[in-house]
């Protein structure tokens, strides 16, 4: 009979080698598949990082703008100007007004009143003198109020002469109001702009300039109004 443990051993070991071999396999396999996902799983969270990231930058705003200084809702003015488009008489002004403030943007200068007084050029002496002529009579500004609509689309700050803080804002103004004129009296209608400088203390200085036309069913009157004034 003839002996056959030798090939017994033999099927054994190999049986047991191959099973070593498809087990050492199946763990490299399961490393790399591990390995793998883990892998995949950074790069989709970082890429998700990333786009959050790029959203939030997105939602936060890029410049940051400060607010206005406060400003009190009753400003009042005292102011002086002057009306210069008529060549033989000028007219100087002097007057105030009431300024109610809504908001950063918005304003309602609820009255403006001036005052006009009258005064001469010598361009009237000239014309008699030299050419024996009269001017020819033209109506004179005495007297208007107006109420106008204010708009505040530019505020800056800054520094004078590195010593001290600066504000400031310019202003549009619109509105209507109503003149008293030398021979007649008309409604009227203005704009123009205006430049506030904001000191210390709510104390402001304020350059005016407003195109006014007085009109009724015959003409329109027309003046250049040029007003300083400062106001609490």
């Amino acid at each position: 009979m003839p002996n056959l443990r030798p090939h017994s051993q033999s099927s054994l070991i190999y049986r047991a080698d191959r099973s070593l071999a498809m087990v050492g396999t199946w763990y490299v396999r399961l490393l790399i598949g591990t390995l793998l996902s883990i892998f995949v799983l950074s790069v989709v969270f970082e890429q998700n990082i990333l786009v959050q990231s790029a959203n939030a930058q997105a939602s936060v705003p890029k410049r940051v703008v400060q607010n206005r200084r406060e400003i009190p809702t009753y400003e009042w003015t005292l102011a002086a100007g002057v009306l210069p488009l008529d060549a033989f008489k000028k007219g100087l002004t002097a007057g105030g007004s009431l300024t109610i403030h809504q908001s950063h943007r918005w304003a309602w200068e609820a009255l403006s009143l001036a005052y006009s007084f009258e005064l001469k050029t010598d361009l009237e002496d000239q014309l008699q003198t030299f050419y024996s002529l009269q001017p020819t009579p033209f109506e004179r500004v005495k007297l208007f109020a107006l109420s106008n609509l204010v708009f505040k689309p530019l505020y800056w700050k800054g520094s004078w002469l590195n010593q001290k803080m600066a504000y400031g804002e310019l202003l549009l103004v619109a509105g209507g109001g109503y003149g008293w004129l030398s021979q007649t009296s008309r409604p009227a209608f203005d704009a123009g702009f205006a430049i506030k400088l904001l000191h210390e203390n709510e104390f402001a200085s304020r350059l005016d300039v407003r195109m006014i036309s007085f009109f009724n069913a015959e003409d329109i009157h027309n003046e250049l109004w040029v007003n300083l004034g400062f106001s609490l």
